[in-house]
């Protein structure tokens, strides 16, 4: 049995369309200029939580590139107030408060920072908890408690 083939119509400079059958691919409606623009702030506030948390850990381990990849932050950031007012406002005082939170002492090992991870695995050392507090900002209800950190 042939596989699904879609017909799509392009237009030309000439009097008639042109109609190109694509084999194997189904046609799916472009997306709106609304939908691209959620796609695009969707994925910046990805970068941003995947950013506070390298700030984060390079802070905590007072790693030299802190200031540029918090410069990195701020951009970001600065594209989804551009982007999104409401969200930007919405999300910024959650933000700074779960920011806080996943810093800690650079002698205490904890399970969901890269570089106390690397630390603990060169050392022998097994990091079963904490888990990482929630920093996706979306109905977190997850407590953290720090005191249940592993101290280096």
């Amino acid at each position: 049995m042939p596989a699904h083939t879609t017909t799509q119509r392009i237009s030309t400079s000439g009097s008639q369309p042109l109609t190109l059958a694509v084999p194997g691919q189904r046609f799916t409606a472009p997306k709106t200029e609304a939908q691209h623009r959620r796609d695009h702030l969707d994925r910046l506030l990805g970068v941003r939580s995947q950013l506070a948390r390298l700030v984060a850990e390079r802070r905590s381990h007072r790693m030299d590139d802190e200031t540029d990849v918090f410069s990195q932050q701020l951009a970001v950031e600065g594209a989804i107030h551009d982007l999104d007012l409401t969200t930007y406002e919405e999300r910024w005082p959650s933000w700074v408060e779960a920011d806080v939170t996943l810093e800690h002492e650079p002698t205490t090992l904890v399970s969901w920072c890269s570089l106390c991870r690397a630390v603990a695995t060169r050392s022998g050392v097994n990091l079963l908890r904490p888990e990482p507090p929630d920093t996706t900002h979306e109905g977190a209800t997850q407590s953290w408690d720090p005191s249940e950190s592993v101290a280096a």
